[in-house]
C-alpha cells in the first residue's frame, strides 16, 4: 500500500491466508515507523488495518480488525462445528405421506410431512454420503429413493424431496447464508 495520506483508505487486496510482517514508512522513507510482525490472515475474513496516533510522538499504534465474510454454516446459523456441512430438509411431494430420512442408513429426520422444512441440522462433511427417503416408520430398507449427496464442511444445503410419490427425486441446493 502506498502514498496513502492522514485519512486516506487504500483498496482491499487479496491475501492468502498465512502469517504476514508489515512494516509502516513515511513516504520514501526507509525509516519504519512501526513494525507489525507476525499478523494472521485467515481464509473467509476482511481484514481492515487502522494506523492511530503519529509517529513523531510515538503514539503510533495499529488496530486489526477482522470481519467474517465468508462464516462456516456452524457459525452463521449456531450449530455444529466449523467442519460440519448444514442440512435442511424440505417435503415438497405432494402425494407423498410423511417420510423419514437417512443419510448412511442413519435417520437424521423422523415424520416430515408434506409442505414442511426442518431447522438446518448439522451433518458431517464428507463425500460420497447416501441419502433415502422412507415412508415415516419403514425400516430403511423400504426406501422410495436413494441419492448420493457430498457435503462439504462449513457449506449449507437444502435436500428437497420434490414430484408425485411415483417419480420421487430428491434435489439438492446449496443456500448461500452470507449476509
Amino acid at each position: 500500500f502506498n502514498d496513502l495520506e492522514f485519512g486516506e483508505a487504500s483498496d482491499y487486496t487479496d491475501l492468502d491466508a498465512g502469517t504476514y510482517d508489515f512494516e509502516v514508512r513515511q513516504h520514501d522513507s526507509e525509516t519504519v515507523a512501526l513494525a507489525i510482525p507476525g499478523f494472521e490472515v485467515g481464509d473467509g475474513n476482511a481484514y481492515d488495518v487502522l494506523l492511530l496516533g503519529q509517529s513523531a510522538d510515538s503514539t503510533l499504534n495499529v488496530l486489526p480488525l477482522a470481519t467474517p465474510v465468508d462464516a462456516p454454516c456452524s457459525e452463521a446459523l449456531g450449530i455444529g462445528t466449523p467442519s460440519d456441512a448444514c442440512v435442511r430438509v424440505i417435503h415438497a411431494s405432494p402425494d407423498a405421506a410423511a417420510f423419514d430420512v437417512y443419510v448412511n442408513d442413519s435417520p437424521i429426520v423422523e415424520g416430515l410431512t408434506f409442505g414442511s422444512a426442518t431447522d438446518f441440522i448439522a451433518l458431517p462433511s464428507g463425500d460420497d454420503r447416501e441419502v433415502k427417503v422412507v415412508p415415516a416408520g419403514n425400516p430403511v430398507d423400504d426406501a422410495l429413493t436413494t441419492t448420493g449427496l457430498d457435503l462439504d464442511a462449513g457449506h449449507a444445503y437444502e435436500v428437497i424431496a420434490l414430484d408425485m410419490v411415483e417419480d420421487l427425486d430428491v434435489k439438492v441446493e446449496d443456500v448461500d447464508l452470507t449476509a
